[in-house]
């Protein structure tokens, strides 16, 4: 579907299918968050050190973000159950519930007070959940920085390294979009374990600069992502959803997602 944009997610372990850099960055954050009492522990200093690509700045969080009326501002820290939560950092903003009956320790979010990155992942089940994304910009297929493609759906299912599913219309929190189920072709993926920060190869696929460059949207080998693509108040919106062993679990998030309007 033209103008659609996408969303879609830890103790070490063997490499698994998320983001390298994600799963890392979950795992370092609930543990710094434990020895915080889980009191939301910067995340910061969880990261890899940076690339030889350039970085800027994440942008600071509103001290006061409009958290409307019975929801909680989201925060690094595991999510309790029956909980609404607002985003804080992300943009565009969206509220979500917790199911009431999942363990209180099943959800961890992180990177909340990103722009441009939000990841909500398992710490028990490495690399699974959902990460939502507000691209910046591309790659081309040799996996170089390029302009964020102006129609997501075609670029990923014309895509050469990609095997793609059919696109399928969707609906998150009442807005249109596309889903695709994508893979990456094993003799095909042309960039090396060290560039994609994980033991597996990779297709680069968007960046979010300058607040999230260490964890772009990746298609590991050997694995099948779910990405929805969504426009969102004018703006493009990705869901990298690894279903792994928690896909129900994380499709009952994203099933529970409501954006706020442009000025919120």
């Amino acid at each position: 579907m033209a103008g659609s944009t996408l969303i879609f997610l830890l103790p070490p372990g063997q490499e698994r299918s998320h983001n390298a850099a994600v799963r890392r960055f979950l795992t370092v954050a609930v543990a710094l968050s434990l020895l915080a009492g889980c009191g939301g522990a910067s995340l910061a200093s969880a990261t890899q050190k940076p690339t030889s690509r350039p970085t800027a700045e994440s942008p600071a969080v509103s001290p006061t973000p409009v958290v409307p009326s019975g929801a909680t501002l989201l925060r690094d820290t595991f999510l309790k159950p029956g909980t609404t939560y607002v985003t804080a950092g992300f943009v565009p903003r969206f509220m979500f519930s917790v199911p009431p009956d999942v363990d209180p320790h099943f959800w961890f979010a992180s990177s909340t007070a990103f722009t441009h990155t939000l990841t909500i992942g398992n710490p028990a089940s490495e690399g699974a959940g959902v990460t939502i994304y507000q691209p910046t910009g591309g790659y081309d297929y040799a996996g170089n920085a390029a302009p964020l493609p102006t129609d997501l759906v075609a670029w990923l299912t014309g895509d050469p390294q990609l095997r793609a599913s059919t696109p399928k219309p969707v609906t998150v929190g009442a807005v249109a979009g596309t889903e695709v189920d994508v893979q990456a072709i094993p003799d095909k993926i042309p960039n090396p374990p060290g560039l994609c920060h994980t033991s597996s190869a990779c297709v680069l696929v968007a960046s979010t600069d300058p607040d999230a460059s260490l964890r772009p949207l990746q298609i590991f080998q050997g694995e099948t992502f779910r990405i929805l693509i969504l426009k969102v108040n004018g703006l493009p919106v990705i869901f990298w959803v690894d279903g792994g062993t928690v896909g129900a679990a994380a499709q009952k998030l994203i099933d529970r997602m409501e954006f706020l309007p442009a000025d919120s």
